[in-house]
């Protein structure tokens, strides 16, 4: 999820940055070659000589996050339960002699 969310966050990142440098390049070719007049030319209203007008843009964020929440519980119990059973076995020895070179024999 983390790595959704960087790279959505990159992507409009960079997508702004390119229009906003496109914008500004764009405003400089305007005001270099072109005469500004005013935006709304009424007849009735010659004294409004308004330029340029400032408009805010806005944008959606989205914001990926993961919290824990509790779902549900378990309950975990250990009980010792004793019985009594015959059980056929086989018992396995295991028997070691040891030899010196004195000739002592020793069995273990």
């Amino acid at each position: 999820m983390s790595a959704l969310k960087d790279k959505i966050t990159s992507i409009s990142k960079s997508d702004r940055d390119s229009s906003v440098k496109q914008s500004v390049s764009k405003k400089g070719k305007i005001e270099d070659t072109e005469e500004l007049v005013p935006l709304l030319s009424l007849p009735s209203d010659e004294s409004n000589s308004e330029t340029e007008k400032i408009i805010p843009l806005y944008e959606e964020q989205l914001e990926i996050s993961k919290k824990m929440v509790k779902v549900a519980e378990i309950v975990i119990r250990k009980r010792r339960v004793i019985e009594k059973k015959k059980i056929d076995i086989d018992i396995i020895r295991e028997q070691t002699t040891i030899k010196h070179p004195s000739g002592k024999i020793e069995k273990l």
